[in-house]
């Protein structure tokens, strides 16, 4: 990722900073997994549905709304808000936005990425 910031890496850093413990790091959270594998995602399911399986990222946004660090629980909901189709030079050409909402275990919003991939 290449920042040093120690609150990411440094145990005894972070433990004597206002947060008490390592942090998070932004975009860390990447892809929701379950039992420590990718589950089946909105991609997956996009191209069982007829859509192109080549793919490209267009982008990430993120919105922070709490500290995420060592020890917090996430529970993420995957929402696939838009499609759009298009032809272009690659032909039949699907842009997707997919939104991720992150609820922390007491459950404040702790997180919202916004996806934007291109298939074709």
């Amino acid at each position: 990722m290449g920042d040093r910031n120690p609150l990411y890496n440094d145990a005894d850093y972070a433990r004597k900073s206002k947060h008490g413990r390592l942090m998070c790091p932004p975009g860390f959270t990447g892809w929701p997994v379950k039992g420590g594998r990718i589950t089946e995602g909105p991609v997956e399911l996009l191209v069982k549905s007829g859509a192109p399986s080549r793919l490209l990222d267009g982008g990430v946004e993120f919105e922070f709304f709490e500290p995420i660090g060592a020890g917090d629980i996430l529970v993420a909901s995957t929402t696939i808000s838009d499609i759009t189709e298009k032809q272009t030079r690659l032909g039949r050409t699907i842009f997707a936005t997919i939104e991720i909402t992150y609820v922390n275990q007491n459950g404040n919003l702790a997180l919202e990425a916004k996806h934007t991939f291109i298939m074709f």
